[in-house]
């Protein structure tokens, strides 16, 4: 064991490349494995696999983008989605309805009440920091992670914590991801491509899906990026403020008429 921290230490201090790929591994690794313990603990170290055929999955917010291609994955493996927007969705599949509703408006959301078993909230790795240009944006996001965790503790049905609503049936998954390349990103353009890449819808809706699938409590956060974007409002604000710029943002609609 010594000898293969001191080849280690030797070996990374003459090939520096060595020494950050093994680091960033390891850190991966630590991640994964607190990720690990924090899903088994939240779901009482049990699992069970949810039956589709006795689901309705609605989904706020999802006749265009993420919201929609979730949406319709789920629909092709012929589970029951229930889409709430103010704009129709393009999908056309038997197992999806749509009901017009502003989610902002209380009676409009009564009037379409479903019974729901997952909650799933996706806010976005802009929750976490704050970008130029987007201010509206990173402060409705970082309200969404807040507001989740608030409603995971009242909806937490162990027996040792006491909560508002003990309700043990209720799973809830918080989805972070870095940029999508949807339209919402036009423009877009980032310092360091290779550290912050950006990502598929797809590349999203898989981890959901699989949260979803196993009924436990998920925090998403991909790409692995993401997962250290939490830890910068520690460091200094000479280290904090890097290059973070939306000037070249076109955004997908140029006014809300659109």
């Amino acid at each position: 064991m010594v000898f293969s921290i001191d080849f280690f230490i030797r070996y990374g201090v003459s090939q520096p490349e060595f020494l950050w790929t093994s680091v960033y591994t390891l850190a991966i690794c630590f991640f994964w494995f607190l990720g690990y313990l924090s899903i088994k603990s939240r779901s009482g170290w049990k699992t069970s696999q949810v039956d589709w055929n006795e689901e309705v999955v609605v989904i706020t917010g999802g006749s265009k983008g993420l919201g929609s291609l979730l949406a319709e994955t789920l629909a092709i493996r012929n589970v029951t989605v229930v889409i709430l927007d103010i704009r129709p969705p393009e999908i056309e599949n038997v197992n999806v309805m749509y009901y017009e509703c502003d989610v902002s408006k209380l009676e409009e959301v009564q009037r379409v009440a479903k019974e729901i078993i997952d909650e799933v909230t996706i806010a976005s790795a802009l929750g976490f920091i704050g970008i130029p240009q987007l201010a509206d944006y990173c402060a409705s996001k970082s309200a969404l992670i807040g507001f989740h965790d608030t409603l995971r503790r009242e909806l937490d049905g162990r027996n040792y914590i006491p909560t508002r609503y003990n309700a043990k049936n209720i799973r809830t998954t918080l989805v972070c991801p870095g940029e999508i390349k949807t339209g919402m990103f036009d423009g877009v353009t980032v310092r360091f491509p290779f550290l912050t890449p950006s990502m598929a819808a797809l590349e999203v809706v898989k981890p959901i899906i699989t949260a979803l699938d196993k009924n436990e409590e998920h925090y998403i956060l991909i790409p692995f990026y993401v997962n250290i974007l939490a830890l910068l409002r520690f460091l200094p604000l000479f280290l904090n403020d890097g290059e973070r710029s939306m000037l070249a943002w076109k955004g997908k609609y140029k006014n809300k008429d659109q």
